[in-house]
């Protein structure tokens, strides 16, 4: 007979939105990343003065790929190919082109 057992128990503390996070970016960009790590190991240091009966207490994130033009979750066609935006496209696109030869830039100069 099957039971649903219970391990690994953990709290989670899911800070406040800090003040500099606009309603209007709610990605995580590097900048973004230094701020809420500063943010929340902040937290951490206060938990540590002033809370006992813990073994660990660690800073952890959940990850995920963004396109750099438009913030959108990253997705791939079949050929590699991003398909959240255009300007992604033409990256892309850019980046497969093969590049001319050194001699023949050098022969059109």
């Amino acid at each position: 007979m099957k039971i649903h057992a219970m391990e690994n128990f953990r709290v989670v503390i899911i800070p406040d939105e800090p003040w500099w996070l606009s309603k209007d970016n709610l990605g995580m960009t590097q900048e973004n990343f230094g701020k809420w790590s500063r943010a929340c190991m902040e937290i951490i240091e206060q938990i540590k003065r002033h809370v006992d009966g813990f073994t660990d207490i660690y800073l952890d994130h959940d990850s995920r790929e963004i396109c750099s033009f438009c913030e959108g979750t990253w997705e791939e066609d079949d050929k590699g190919c991003p398909v959240c935006c255009q300007r992604a496209v033409d990256k892309w696109e850019e980046a497969q082109s093969p590049e001319e030869p050194k001699e023949a830039t050098d022969a059109k100069e």
